[in-house]
């Protein structure tokens, strides 16, 4: 299949002004907690690619890759390197690299933010709407007791979170992809991979290392003071492994649901097939496809696309190729309806987190006023780490108390190792300590 592109840089399209000098455009679309990455390899014999036109890192890259079939928005990119080859005699190439911007920009902030009473799709729409992005994807109404984000980036969280409740992830432009990876096995719809179609070789890898028979979880919830034993038979073949988890649930159907995910992402990886085909704009990760022919024998069937690569040249040439994940059906609890539960009002910690807030504000104010000294800090410590802290923890919230007593801890040895290195206090006015307690007071404001 023939394909066309459009590339625009800082906002104006450019696709007209380099085209003459593009030799090839590739877009790798992945999910599993990396970033999309577009590589534009340029002839550069005049050397203005290494001049006038050198591309400034950070800079913005849109691209969209155009068929018959429609298009592809391969989304928005940073330039993260210029890479030049060649000889003294010609041969002179630039290959701009640029990483996908959900990783690279506004979402790389480490924030910290604990999400309790919520159900999974509250948690993942909240934070796609921080950044104007679409959710698509089976999401399940089940409630999470409590899920802290602890100083990671809203995308760490949210592939911790895919990981550990059995989700497919990945980002592609403005689309946010987060479905529940046994919905796969039951959607029989997926774009068709013939045999027939293949470009070049393939490969077939399928193992048993790593891959599960059976999951089971096991918790004795402290509150409830009963065990929670759920047990899910898995789709894999060949292996005699059993997954054992101690997930937090407040019944055993909570137990089964995070037993029947996990036990998916991890035996995702038992038949992983490569191949390349002629270029299609469906085969992107995130999506379902059926591998269709003879040739495949036994590894014909319904696969979820883990990676895919787009390939243009100059001459129009479009090859895509993929990683596709085969999809084991568990057995025989699929997907087992979970029921709702959250924190009841005895647990609320309003008054220790104003508390907390205020301490923290006077620690700000102390900054900016060139008025730490030893002893403010340690009357903050002290009201932080032993008055409040404590009630945290008599209130059975020892995550919310452990998150911040590390997360100012941090604060207080910064600050401390200024007065201790006899630093002026007027270099103590440093941003990067304020930002330290501005994050810890987002986190807890979220309990006021």
């Amino acid at each position: 299949m023939s394909a066309t592109y459009q590339i625009i840089y800082e906002g104006k399209d450019i696709t007209r002004e380099i085209s003459a000098e593009v030799t090839g455009l590739t877009y790798t679309d992945k999910t599993i907690g990396e970033a999309d990455d577009l590589t534009i390899q340029v002839k550069d014999e005049t050397h203005k690619w290494k001049n006038t036109w050198n591309p400034t890192k950070g800079d913005k890259i849109t691209a969209n890759i155009i068929t018959a079939a429609g298009t592809l928005p391969c989304g928005t990119f940073t330039v993260d390197e210029v890479r030049f080859t060649g000889e003294k005699n010609g041969g002179h190439y630039c290959d701009i690299n640029a990483l996908g911007v959900g990783v690279k920009d506004g979402v790389r902030t480490k924030t910290s933010f604990a999400h309790e009473g919520k159900t999974l799709y509250q948690i993942v729409n909240k934070i796609a709407a921080k950044y104007n992005y679409t959710v698509q994807g089976k999401i399940n109404n089940y409630s999470i007791v409590r899920v802290t984000q602890f100083h990671e980036t809203d995308m760490e969280f949210l592939h911790r979170l895919a990981e550990e409740y059995g989700y497919v992830f990945t980002l592609r432009g403005n689309i946010l992809v987060f479905t529940y990876l046994p919905e796969l096995s039951r959607d029989t719809s997926g774009y068709a991979v013939n045999f027939k179609d293949l470009i070049g070789s393939y490969t077939i890898v399928d193992k048993v290392a790593g891959i599960y028979v059976r999951g089971q979880n096991r918790y004795h919830n402290p509150k409830t003071k009963k065990l929670y034993d759920a047990l899910v038979e898995a789709g894999a073949l060949s292996s005699a492994d059993a997954l054992r988890l101690q997930h937090p649930v407040d019944n055993e159907q909570q137990g089964l649901y995070v037993a029947d995910g996990r036990i998916y992402k991890k035996n995702q990886d038992q038949v992983e097939v490569s191949a390349a085909i002629k270029g299609n704009i469906f085969i992107v990760a995130g999506n379902k496809a059926t591998l269709v022919g003879d040739e495949w024998g036994i590894y014909a069937g319904n696969y979820f696309i883990g990676e895919s690569k787009h390939s243009l040249t100059k001459s129009g040439s479009y090859v895509t190729s993929a990683r596709y994940k085969r999809i084991l059906p568990n057995k025989p609890t699929g997907n087992p309806t979970a029921t709702e539960y959250g924190y009841s009002p005895e647990a609320s910690i309003s008054a220790e987190a104003k508390d907390i807030n205020t301490n923290l504000q006077q620690l700000i104010n102390a900054i900016n006023s060139n008025m730490v000294t030893a002893t403010l800090l340690n009357l903050n410590r002290y009201a932080v780490l032993e008055k409040d802290v404590k009630s945290i923890q008599q209130k059975d919230r020892n995550d919310v108390a452990d998150s911040i007593t590390e997360q100012y801890t941090d604060i207080y040895n910064d600050l401390n190792g200024y007065l201790i290195l006899g630093v002026p206090v007027t270099a103590m006015n440093n941003r990067g300590t304020i930002d330290s307690i501005n994050t810890l007071q987002s986190y807890i404001k979220t309990f006021i």
